[in-house]
Order: structure tokens, then sequence, then C-alpha cells
């Protein structure tokens, strides 16, 4: 499957964002490291762009999740 070039960078955006360290791997992101980000790459979202970012996260932890159950 192939990104639409609309969706792309922000689902960039996602991928270089930092994720706290939690027991089993990385942990949810949060506000913190969404708003570092802005910082240091000079960017602003705007609200879809934040509920977007959270959904991208809920799907990755769930896949983790699951990957995790398997092992």
């Amino acid at each position: 499957m192939e990104w639409p070039k609309a969706g792309r960078p922000l689902w960039d955006a996602f991928c270089k964002m930092g994720r706290p360290a939690g027991v089993s791997g990385p942990g949810e992101l949060t506000s913190q490291e969404i708003l570092a980000y802005q910082q240091l790459w000079g960017v602003q979202f705007n609200r879809w762009e934040l509920e977007v970012i959270h959904m991208f996260d809920g799907i990755a932890m769930e896949a983790q999740s699951r990957a995790s159950q398997k092992t």
C-alpha cells in the first residue's frame, strides 16, 4: 500500500518522534514528545493532525501488543 501524498509528511513526522521506553518496549507517544518534535523541527500541527498522530500511535501500540503476545 502506498500513502497518499497529502498524508506522507504526517506519517514521516510520526515515525521520527521519540517514544518513552516502557517495560515491554516503546511506550505510548506523549504530548511532551509531540511538543518537542514541533519545537525541534519548527512545525505546528493543527488539531486534525494531532488526532491523526494519536491514531497512528494507537495502531502502533496495538500492533506491538499483538506481536508480543505471539512470542
